[in-house]
């Protein structure tokens, strides 16, 4: 089998490492290095995802533990280190979850699949359409080619808005429901007066939901340079007003940044962008890990799986790459 992999976020380079005994595994990022939505921002903080769920039992299973055991994945104590009107408290989350954080950043964890994969990884590689004959020849951007399959792990809203779908593939409609939320994310780097209590903050604020300290929430030392603070918005402030610009949003962070953190002296660089898709508000229904676009183009990502999480990136892979499998 001759594979095409589109996207080189959690899903696309997991399923590229699952696909290794396929045949040859080529994959496209359209960035200029892989990890999708866990790249990181300002001193290569994470300014998306900030801690993985997982459960007891799969943490002890690949690739949690392979991942532990490389020094990529460390636990967190999310209870004790994470205040503020947080999920960890109070009794509500699931007595066998377990948390974990990225030491090296999230986008480690993309890097690391895709090396450990042997495929091919092409990086500024964007798709604009995808079609299929009646021969069963793929074309990609216009041109045909020898591929046997194609996975697309790009965000669903991306596939849908931005690549030309046609020839004889079919996009479910259910494919049209899936949707996403947004946040405005801040980073700034910071100097305290004090150090702070606590890797990272949930509040309630115009515009912020969430903060926290980068380096101790990796569980590292602040660089001599400050603190990275991260502040995310509330979902219902990035969509109130859609036409909103990176320094209207920076400048509604900053102030409620200085409001929840006493010990702020003072805020050098910043950085201000919309993530945007961010976690999934509606998946794919159905449990079978991926839409059919053709029997051998496939899609697939965070919001095909059991969560729209790490975990569900990595069993949306699992059950795609098995479908594969079959042909």
């Amino acid at each position: 089998m001759k594979l095409l992999i589109v996207g080189g976020g959690v899903t696309g380079t997991y399923a590229a490492l699952l696909a290794r005994g396929l045949g040859d595994v080529t994959l496209w990022e359209a960035g200029s290095t892989v990890g999708g939505r866990m790249r990181g921002g300002l001193s290569a903080c994470d300014y998306g995802a900030q801690y993985i769920t997982t459960t007891r039992a799969r943490a002890q299973q690949p690739p949690h533990r392979g991942l532990a055991d490389g020094g990529l994945l460390a636990p967190f104590d999310a209870a004790a280190r994470v205040v503020g009107d947080n999920p960890f408290s109070g009794g509500g989350e699931a007595p066998d979850a377990a948390h974990f954080v990225a030491p090296r950043g999230f986008a480690a964890l993309a890097e690391h699949f895709a090396a450990s994969s042997g495929a091919a990884v092409e990086c500024g590689r964007r798709l604009q359409s995808i079609a299929v004959d009646e021969t069963g020849t793929i074309s990609i951007n216009g041109a045909p080619t020898d591929y046997s399959a194609v996975i697309l792990t790009l965000p669903v809203v991306t596939l849908l808005e931005k690549v030309s779908i046609g020839g004889r593939l079919a996009v479910p409609e259910a494919l049209r429901d899936v949707s996403y939320s947004k946040r405005w994310c801040l980073m700034a780097r910071c100097q305290l007066e004090s150090p702070l209590g606590w890797a990272a903050k949930y509040v309630q604020m115009p515009a912020a939901r969430y903060i926290c300290d980068d380096a101790s929430r990796r569980g590292s030392g602040a660089g001599s340079e400050g603190t990275v603070l991260v502040v995310h918005s509330s979902v219902p402030f990035a969509l109130e007003d859609p036409s909103m610009s990176p320094a209207a949003a920076k400048e509604a962070l900053l102030h409620d940044l200085r409001q929840a953190v006493p010990e702020l002296r003072s805020v050098g660089a910043t950085e201000c962008v919309l993530w945007d898709p961010s976690q999934v508000r509606k998946p794919f229904a159905g449990s079978a890990g991926f839409a059919e676009l053709s029997p051998r183009v496939l899609v697939t990502g965070d919001a095909f799986g059991p969560s729209g999480n790490f975990d569900g990136c990595l069993v949306a892979a699992e059950k795609t790459v098995a479908q594969l499998s079959k042909l």
